[in-house]
């Protein structure tokens, strides 16, 4: 494959072991300096010796755009081997890409100390997934141009902080957009968001913060429109201003306490929930939420005791209900919600009936129903005893 001088595409290159002669060595990939665009190179942990890898191996290839280094092993499979440590900090430094490259993931052990210099200003997506044998996060704040971060898997990172955002003069994430944090099982402080005595992240968007167990609190973040967090975050971002959409997921307890911080929470236009056996709001604050257009609770056991707050909610117009087990029947009040165009009922096994003044809500263009087998009985077409009730919406999806 060395010889292929004018080769432009290749996407995937899989090292192969030293003693697999049919197998392409590391090397083959240095004179290939006309690739361009995505290449992802995998089971790195093959190589074993750091001079297979000369520093020029990607570092000429001004046309590659995006790429992926794996190094393809579990985190059980790691060994307190030192010598294999620095070979692994060795081999990565020799995969040092041109500055032209706009998106890098890293899988596996470590990240390169190039990563530390930030002179890839032109990347706009990074991830780091695995990483097991780092214990800080690089400066990846000075980076003008990054628009999304993903951070996953990193276990042994304690603390994200000032390293993080870097310096005062070109740091603190002016360009990103879309955070994601997921599984960061010693993560347990996340401070220096009031940085420099600048606004850390100015254009963040979206915030999501999974699998995070010891992270309770942290001391600010800024106003972003799209949160996504797990059990026990909502707490910790009780500082957080209003914002737009919000996602919470796996929570076995309510979220808010406190009927002010669902008040401050009134300009948000998109909640959903996914298995939480509490519902957030559960007996205080669906009420509140008066510009909400898009509700989706996915898997509650609670949503039945709160669903009349439903009638408050006058400016949503896309409501799904998936396994809200205990909900016999949406209330009433539901003709209230006007403005409803999309309406999807799941999984809710003891939904019995549909309320007549479903007949009020002219606005609705689709109702779809599966997974209710008594309901999907009483709507069927003519025949069914709800099918008056929703004969008007023009587009109906039974099971």
């Amino acid at each position: 494959m060395g010889q292929l001088s004018c080769l432009h595409e290749l996407g995937n290159f899989i090292v192969g072991e030293t003693n697999e002669i049919a197998c392409s060595g590391i090397g083959e990939l240095q004179g290939l300096n006309h690739l361009r665009g995505h290449l992802k190179i995998q089971l790195l942990k093959n190589i074993t010796d750091a001079i297979d890898v000369p520093r020029d191996t990607l570092i000429n290839k001004p046309n590659l755009t995006s790429l992926d280094l794996s190094w393809d092993v579990e985190f059980g499979d790691l060994k307190d081997n030192r010598e294999r440590e620095v070979l692994e900090k060795q081999v990565l430094q020799g995969f040092q890409p041109h500055r032209n490259l706009k998106k890098l993931g890293i899988f596996g052990l470590n990240f390169p100390s190039w990563m530390m210099d930030t002179t890839l200003t032109e990347l706009v997506k990074i991830t780091l997934f695995g990483c097991w044998r780092c214990n800080y996060l690089p400066p990846l704040g000075e980076l003008p141009c990054l628009k999304v971060l993903n951070i996953i898997g990193l276990k042994n990172v304690e603390c994200i902080g000032n390293e993080l955002y870097g310096n005062e003069v070109l740091g603190g994430f002016p360009s990103l957009e879309l955070l994601y944090i997921e599984g960061m099982q010693k993560l347990k402080t996340w401070s220096g968001l009031g940085w420099q005595g600048k606004k850390v992240f100015p254009s963040l968007v979206k915030l999501e913060i999974l699998f995070c167990p010891m992270l309770t609190t942290m001391e600010f973040f800024p106003d972003i429109k799209d949160l996504n967090v797990d059990q026990g975050m909502m707490q910790s971002l009780k500082n957080l201003k209003s914002f737009e959409s919000m996602h919470q997921q796996i929570c076995n307890q309510s979220s808010f306490t406190d009927e002010d911080q669902i008040r401050s929470q009134s300009s948000l236009e998109k909640l959903s929930i996914a298995y939480c056996n509490k519902v957030i709001f559960s007996g205080l604050g669906l009420r509140y939420l008066s510009s909400l257009k898009t509700l989706n609770i996915w898997d509650s056991n609670e949503f039945a005791h709160v669903a009349h707050e439903l009638s408050f909610l006058t400016s949503l117009q896309e409501l799904t209900l998936g396994q809200c087990h205990g909900l016999k029947s949406l209330p009433e009040e539901i003709g209230n919600l006007t403005s409803l165009r999309y309406l999807t009922i799941g999984g809710c096994s003891e939904m019995a009936s549909l309320p007549r003044e479903l007949q009020r809500l002219s606005a609705l263009n689709e109702l779809t129903i599966y997974g209710c087998p008594t309901l999907e009985i009483r709507c069927t077409k003519d025949t069914g005893e709800d099918w008056d009730k929703i004969q008007h919406i023009p587009r109906i999806l039974i099971n």
